[in-house]
């Protein structure tokens, strides 16, 4: 998501044809410099700052209801016009009630901003779906709390679990000195289930403008964001809490109440656990099922540490050739073999892969993942990226992420 945001850049990013529609669908055509934008003239010419020049004018000088309507729309399209808004536009889209291929419509648009604003026009639930989870994918994995395994969950999203959360987190905000408002929000991804809850927060006091123009002291009841990300395959939970972890462990036990029908105790084990120094012989494999949809596993890197000498010293070695998958394992050797050390002196410290996928981008090249593992258990793949389930999966499968430990259940109070 951007952190900076131009209103005339944006303008000459996107298609005039789609630029007009909007106007009339908002009602910008119906204001006085709305209605005298001469959009032929600028169809016509090449659309530059100065061209539109006047568009941003007429947006400017809009009410201010109308104004800070078409700011937030616009920005909200900045925030999803690249590949990865896009690939989460046609994600949500397959993931609806009544499933759209939004990839039929999209290819008439050439850049991403177009493709972005088209989808705001034409397919607006689709879109604020989108953005929330490109929302969700700006938070640091810091933030994020999972648990192990969960033996014997059995996820339930009807209405009634789902007033049963609202319920149980509407009154433990109640008792906190929060308010009561409570709303709970679900989407199924088919792997991965989001519950999206928002408790009332403390009451604040902030300084704003009025409608005249007059600083004033506002009083308001805010809410805050919390996640539930249940992963099917894997039979964990992910939870994040907007404002800090002190609630947590409560928040955590009343989805595993309402949601997945156990008791969720505290869990102590980490995150995830990666055991690399087997990929350090060449009979390490990396199996995929039709199913992954995975078409070919490269190891790109391994970096070792030489711990036999006075000093510990790095060692990195890059496979020089994508095709053969043995390169690494040959260069690995021959440096071995001319350096005169030995592979038990090496321990694997980092290693960096590249995943590539049947699915294919608007341009037609094939999806790829690349990302770095590293020793005890960080990585640089996104953990909100749609093929993070998967990479996790086949981390598992391949007994690299070796952190198997069980979610410990207790028993109710």
């Amino acid at each position: 998501m951007r952190n900076s945001f131009s209103l005339l850049a944006f303008l000459c990013k996107v298609p005039v044809d789609l630029l007009e529609e909007y106007a009339e669908f908002v009602g910008l055509a119906e204001t006085h410099l709305g209605s005298c934008i001469p959009w032929r003239t600028i169809e016509a010419l090449e659309a530059d700052r100065r061209s539109m020049a006047v568009v941003r004018q007429a947006i400017v000088e809009a009410p201010d209801a109308l104004r800070d309507r078409i700011m937030q729309d616009f920005m909200d399209v900045d925030a999803l016009a690249d590949g990865r808004g896009i690939e989460y536009l046609l994600i949500t889209g397959r993931c609806q009630p009544e499933p759209v291929d939004l990839a039929l419509h999209l290819t008439h648009y050439a850049g991403s901003h177009a493709k972005a604003l088209f989808a705001l026009l034409e397919f607006p639930e689709v879109f604020t779906r989108a953005l929330r989870f490109a929302h969700v994918e700006s938070f640091g994995e810091s933030r994020w709390h999972k648990t192990g395994r969960i033996e014997g969950a059995q996820p339930q999203v009807t209405e009634r679990s789902q007033e049963q959360l609202r319920l149980a987190i509407s009154n433990y905000s109640r008792l906190q000195g929060r308010g009561t408002g409570c709303t709970v929000d679900v989407e199924d991804r088919g792997d991965d289930l989001y519950v999206f809850v928002y408790p009332e927060d403390y009451t604040r006091r902030r300084m704003v403008y009025n409608a005249q123009r007059d600083l004033i002291v506002e009083t308001f009841r805010p809410a805050f964001e919390v996640i539930y990300v249940y992963h099917r395959p894997a039979q964990t939970l992910e939870i994040y809490v907007g404002n800090g972890s002190r609630d947590r462990e409560a928040l955590k036990r009343y989805f595993g109440r309402a949601i997945l029908g156990v008791e969720l105790g505290l869990w102590s084990g980490a995150r995830r656990v990666y055991q690399l120094e087997h990929l350090k012989y060449a009979t390490s494999t990396f199996p995929v099922q039709p199913t992954d949809e995975v078409v070919a596993v490269r190891l790109k890197r391994l970096s070792f540490l030489d711990t036999a000498g006075e000093e510990t010293r790095e060692i990195t070695l890059a496979s020089r050739c994508e095709q053969n998958p043995n390169d690494l394992y040959a260069y690995l050797e021959q440096v071995v073999t001319e350096s005169n050390l030995s592979l038990a002196q090496l321990a694997v410290a980092r290693a960096s892969f590249q995943l590539v996928f049947q699915r294919r981008q608007d341009h037609g090249r094939q999806v790829t993942r690349s990302f770095t593992l590293a020793v005890p258990n960080t990585h640089t793949y996104r953990r909100n990226d749609p093929f993070a389930p998967k990479i996790q999966e086949l981390l598992t499968r391949w007994k690299i992420d070796v952190a198997h430990d069980t979610c410990e259940l207790v028993s109710p109070a």
